[in-house]
């Protein structure tokens, strides 16, 4: 499944598809009126604003064992120097994929954007 801006979409390709791959798959199976996503941004999980973003990095990440740990919870306070670097990494999970990576077995949702809009440099 595929959250798109302007709706959701069932996009299929290979279980070691790229990025690349993927938004060419969706290209094939969803023609979009302004042309081709090659430059569109894919994210394993929502923006840090949508509900559900802070568990989403952690299954897509596979950290799930961790976080249910009886002791890891107070490792996970975001002053300890864990918490921190928990943090971090569940960050990492929300940044955009590179073209070249490839979709993993745990990716079952991915959010699609439009490049942003780059603002005309002043003259």
């Amino acid at each position: 499944r595929v959250c798109a801006p302007d709706k959701y979409y069932v996009v299929t390709c290979a279980v070691s598809a790229t990025v690349a791959d993927f938004l060419r798959n969706m290209d094939e199976q969803h023609p979009a009126a302004a042309g081709s996503r090659a430059d569109w941004r894919v994210f394993r999980v929502p923006a840090d604003s949508e509900e559900g973003h802070e568990q989403a990095a952690i299954d897509v990440l596979g950290l799930g064992f961790l976080a249910d740990m009886p002791e890891a919870k107070h490792n996970l306070v975001p002053e300890s120097g864990c918490g921190k670097q928990w943090r971090r990494l569940l960050a990492s999970a929300g940044e955009p994929m590179s073209p070249h990576a490839r979709l993993g077995l745990r990716i079952r949702v991915l959010w699609v954007q439009p490049p942003p809009e780059v603002e005309p440099i002043a003259q």
